[in-house]
């Protein structure tokens, strides 16, 4: 079926339309599939892409109106499709059948396979159209195989970002720690609620155990470099678990112990009015 020129302007221009809108691969290989062949005038025919993150070759075909599943080609496949794909130089079995390379900036992309109705030439306005159509499904199919690299990043990025909101709420814990201890025992000296000098040999030992615990995370903090690049260095030692539970007993020692004073005053003053 040989087209007039505003018939194959109108076709292209449906095309270019519903190719607007593809956001993935696959949905420009099913506009190609479809829109595109049909546009063409073609019996049948095949697309091909790259898959970058696979590392090898999709074939979406299509003959009489059906869509036929999609094949997994390797990148050394002798295809003729394959081939006009790996050389980017089209390739032409018969008038008829013919492979045309999808080019972006000269760096092929994939390919284009066509079964075209016997008995018609290609002139130059078919060949123009012809071209026009196999750049308009390149451009395509670039812009969904960046939208899908420019995908990846964001998801990264976004991964990234909770990865370190969980680090900062961890360290923020990480440092609120060991500075509740200090300041629980530097309050109950500074109000001389340790009488005796055990009491404030233990106070002082406390403070000076958590200050060196703030300082070490301190500067883990400083070496930025190690971090961010996730090769922190975990050091394995033996672990005195008696003492790990009496700092964090010592933490919150002095919460509890005001506690106990207001329980004693109040309880205490009840006692007193039953009395």
């Amino acid at each position: 079926m040989v087209l007039s020129a505003p018939e194959r302007m109108r076709r292209l221009i449906e095309l270019a339309a519903a190719l607007s809108k593809t956001m993935t691969p696959e949905q420009v290989a099913d506009v190609v599939t479809t829109t595109g062949l049909t546009a063409l005038g073609a019996r049948s025919g095949a697309f091909l892409r790259l898959d970058d993150e696979a590392g090898d070759y999709v074939l979406h075909g299509s003959a009489e109106g059906q869509t036929r599943s999609a094949l997994r080609l390797p990148l050394t496949s002798e295809l003729p499709i394959a081939t006009c794909a790996r050389t980017g130089r089209p390739l032409s079995a018969a008038p008829e059948s013919m492979c045309l390379p999808l080019l972006i900036r000269g760096h092929p992309i994939g390919a284009l396979g066509l079964e075209l109705a016997q008995g018609e030439p290609l002139g130059p306005e078919a060949h123009a159209f012809l071209e026009a159509t196999v750049e308009q499904c390149a451009q395509a199919l670039e812009r969904a195989r960046l939208y899908a690299v420019d995908k990846i990043r964001r998801e990264e990025l976004e991964h990234s970002n909770r990865m370190k909101d969980d680090f900062l709420g961890i360290v923020s814990h990480e440092l609120r720690t060991p500075l509740s201890a200090i300041l629980g025992w530097a309050r109950m000296l500074k109000r001389g609620m340790l009488t005796s000098p055990r009491a404030r040999d233990r106070a002082l030992e406390a403070i000076e155990r958590n200050a060196s615990l703030q300082a070490r995370l301190v500067d883990d903090l400083l070496d930025v470099t190690r971090i961010v690049s996730g090769k922190l260095a975990l050091e394995m030692a033996p672990t005195d678990l008696g003492a790990i539970v009496e700092a964090a007993i010592d933490s919150v020692r002095e919460k509890f112990g005001r506690e106990a004073i207001v329980r004693g005053i109040v309880f205490g003053a009840k006692r007193d009015r039953k009395s």
